[in-house]
């Protein structure tokens, strides 16, 4: 194994560059909460003296990085690399702490997305070395689909503390693999709301006017209107969860709430929209199947849906799934009458 340990990585939230001297004082603000530390063994990493340690080694190894939020210009965080001794096949990632400001979200699985996909160029395998106790970081690094090992291809791995398990992530093991389905009840209308927006501005603001768009958003995400729709029994929402963060979301109509069509014996796929950071990972395509599996569950002949006609990803999409065109429909955005091309899949 041989690459750079210390590249520059960046997506739409994050950037993540080479650790330097100079990024002492904000990374200290950080640590200096002593809740990160609460199930680590290494609790004096919150005080100066106990920090000042860790971060000289981190510029040591020159395979560290200073995590930043892109939006803010913020220092939140750090992460590294560690060569695994006798194992050219594997890469560690670890020495990470966040804000906790950012705990709960995207950054953290963001950020280790980053470092991962990098990796995953030269070496097939990452290793977490967590300790026994922190059974929040053990519980992290399984949603990723890390798996708790001893060895790798016959080769023990070496432990410098023995209060240490490991878990690997293979390359050809993909985390989407723990993506869960779950319907939305009452008490998520926030979240709806929340993802609903962020995923509908990522897809369309780049297509619409700025009024259009802070129109249909304040009127179609409504808390008034999602509660309304939530408590519908003709309704059903579900989100798309990876690492206990949501990450897409499904809109279902059956009966007289259908927008169209209001045939008992049809199903209406409203939405189904994704982050843009998890456009192309099957997510849309695990709550298309969700949607299908609905659509059996209560005996519906077809199931049809309204797509933007200047939306072709999602008419590709939906054309592999099997949807023929049959008619068009009017959308409107704001001041916008757009045309939405009407398709349907038989099922009986």
């Amino acid at each position: 194994m041989s690459f750079n340990l210390q590249p520059t990585l960046e997506n739409d939230l994050l950037l993540l560059r080479p650790m330097q001297e100079s990024d002492f004082e904000a990374l200290l603000k950080v640590a200096s909460d002593p809740l990160i530390w609460e199930q680590h063994p290494s609790k004096e990493r919150a005080t100066k003296e106990g920090f000042t340690q860790f971060f000289e080694d981190a510029i040591a190894t020159k395979a560290a990085f200073v995590v930043i939020d892109k939006k803010m210009g913020d220092i939140i965080g750090t992460s590294r690399y560690n060569p695994v001794p006798n194992h050219d096949n594997a890469i560690e990632i670890g020495w990470t702490f966040i804000a906790r400001d950012y705990w709960g979200g995207v950054y953290n699985q963001s950020m280790k997305k980053l470092m991962m996909d990098y990796a995953f160029q030269y070496v097939p395998h990452i290793l977490f070395f967590v300790n026994a106790h922190n059974m929040r970081s053990q519980k992290a690094v399984e949603k990723m689909g890390g798996e708790r090992v001893a060895a790798i291809d016959g080769k023990m791995i070496e432990l410098k503390v023995l209060s240490t398990v490991v878990f690997k992530v293979s390359k050809n093991k993909s985390k989407m693999d723990n993506i869960e389905i779950h319907k939305v009840g009452i008490d998520a209308i926030s979240q709806l709301q929340q993802i609903g927006k962020q995923t509908f501005f990522e897809t369309f603001s780049e297509s619409n006017s700025e009024e259009n768009m802070a129109k249909y958003l304040e009127e179609g995400f409504s808390m008034e209107k999602l509660t309304s729709e939530v408590a519908d029994p003709n309704c059903g929402f579900y989100f798309a969860i990876l690492d206990d963060t949501i990450i897409g979301y499904l809109k279902l109509n059956f009966g007289a709430s259908q927008t169209e069509l209001k045939d008992s014996k049809a199903l209406e796929i409203e939405r189904i929209y994704v982050l843009k950071e998890f456009h192309g990972k099957k997510v849309g395509q695990i709550l298309y199947d969700k949607a299908i599996e609905v659509a059996k569950q209560i005996n519906a002949n077809y199931v049809w849906l309204g797509v933007w006609e200047e939306n072709p990803r999602a008419i590709s999409f939906y054309k592999k799934n099997g949807f023929v065109a049959f008619d068009k429909h009017i959308f409107v955005l704001g001041d916008d009458e757009q045309t939405d091309i009407m398709m349907k899949l038989q099922l009986v």
